[in-house]
Order: C-alpha cells, then sequence, then structure tokens
C-alpha cells in the first residue's frame, strides 16, 4: 500500500511537471506570434529600435509569425546555427527569416 503512494505521487509530479512546461512553451509562442503579428515588435525588439517585417515591407501576419517562430525552434534544433546566419549574413537575415519571408527593420540608428 505505501508503495502504490509513492508510485501515485510521482505521476502527478510528473504530470504537473509536463504541464507546467507545456504552459510555459505555449505562454511563450503565443507571446511571440501575437507581439509580432499586433505591433512587428517584442517588448525586447522595442528596446532595440528593430521591427519584424515581411521581405515586401509589410506586416507579419499570424501565418508569417507561427513560421518564424517553427523556424527558432529548427535553429535551437541546429544548435544555433540557424542564428549564426543572421551574424554573418549581410541583411542579417537567420533561418527562421528565410523560413517566413520575415526580415528585420531597424526603425531607429
Amino acid at each position: 500500500i505505501l508503495g502504490s503512494d509513492v508510485s501515485s505521487n510521482i505521476y502527478i509530479k510528473n504530470g504537473i511537471i509536463a504541464l507546467s512546461m507545456f504552459a510555459i512553451v505555449f505562454i511563450v509562442v503565443f507571446y511571440e506570434i501575437w507581439m509580432h503579428v499586433r505591433f512587428g515588435q517584442t517588448f525586447g525588439k522595442m528596446a532595440t529600435g528593430i521591427k519584424v517585417i515581411t521581405i515586401d515591407d509589410g506586416p507579419v501576419t499570424y501565418k508569417l509569425s507561427f513560421l518564424r517562430c517553427v523556424g527558432k525552434f529548427v535553429n535551437i534544433l541546429t544548435f544555433g546555427l540557424g542564428f549564426l546566419m543572421a551574424a554573418v549574413h549581410k541583411q542579417k537575415r537567420g533561418l527562421h527569416d528565410y523560413i517566413a519571408n520575415t526580415k528585420v527593420y531597424h526603425i531607429r540608428k
């Protein structure tokens, strides 16, 4: 009887951890997508004076923002090589920008 209580507590704790991780990922993804569609910027981009726009200089749509977010996960899976592309590319476009057909625009110099 004692063993079954311990194992069920482990399942409950693991379930809470999994649910918490899912909630955090959901919030981060929602924040990224919504902020880029609504403002073209996250709070960090606002502070640094940059904005995400399409390669045709238009506003980012939900589809493009979602693709950009997926591209960031691809960047993570490639150990940051997609982010490194932005550092060396003359237009500063990373893999996530190529996937979503977006670019970063400097709104103040």
